[in-house]
């Protein structure tokens, strides 16, 4: 599941320059979105109630920032795929070039997402 939270992060436009990316370190503004975090939605486009967590997590010496989805609970109708599963990776693809993302799901979509920070 693609959450508006994790999109809208990568446009966050964030007035406290201590959240700031420098070209020292790409990540830091970035640093917020470590952890776990609940998602939730009712009754949406599709008519479910899903509910699960997301982590991010800095994998691969913090050259990775990983987002990993649990499902929880799900009900909707019979045409909706309670066994949705996806990830997502932000990046760097070599030092002083913008962090980039990816995302992939069971579903075989791939989504390369370019990431700004403020």
């Amino acid at each position: 599941m693609v959450t508006a939270a994790a999109i809208v992060a990568f446009n966050l436009a964030q007035s406290d320059p201590a959240l700031s990316a420098t070209a020292e370190d790409p990540w830091k503004a970035l640093n917020f979105l470590e952890g776990t975090w609940n998602a939730r939605t009712q009754s949406g486009s599709a008519g479910a109630q899903v509910s699960g967590t997301y982590t991010f997590k800095a994998e691969l010496k913090h050259h990775v920032l990983a987002r990993h989805s649990e499902l929880a609970a799900c009900k909707g109708p019979k045409s909706y795929d309670c066994k949705h599963s996806d990830l997502l990776y932000l990046y760097q693809e070599a030092e002083g070039q913008p962090l980039r993302a990816i995302y992939l799901d069971n579903e075989g979509h791939v989504i390369h997402y370019a990431v700004s920070t403020p």
